[in-house]
């Protein structure tokens, strides 16, 4: 649940924005900031707040790959997967990657620093 203060940033982000629906990406991105994912229950309550259905919220969560439905290690690894990074071989990262960090892909460590820290 969002805390009194945390409510009070977002209605600060609503006060910059013309259309409500243009609040929604700086309220998940603040929101980001402040955790490693954004839950159901915290989407609702944005939602809740902007006035704007869980529908819209959901989609836009998982439509940008900046959003995390479930948290994430301090360093979060993505690799370009459109077509120009493909032409350029980022289809081969992934593999070496694995080879390099000691992890499947989806994977966080355990451990407070990754296999290069040590």
């Amino acid at each position: 649940m969002l805390k009194e203060e945390n409510r009070a940033k977002i209605e600060e982000i609503k006060k910059k924005y013309p259309d409500i629906k243009a609040v929604l990406l700086p309220a998940l991105w603040w929101h980001r900031n402040r955790k490693a994912g954004i839950s159901e229950e915290m989407m609702k309550e944005i939602g809740t707040l902007l006035e704007l259905p869980f529908g819209h919220v959901l989609g836009v969560v998982t439509f940008y790959t900046m959003f995390n439905v479930k948290p994430v290690g301090t360093f979060h690894i993505e690799v370009c997967t459109n077509a120009s990074c493909l032409l350029r071989g980022s289809d081969k990262i992934p593999a070496e990657s694995r080879i390099c960090l000691r992890r499947e892909s989806g994977q966080t460590s355990t451990d407070a620093n990754g296999p290069w820290m040590k």
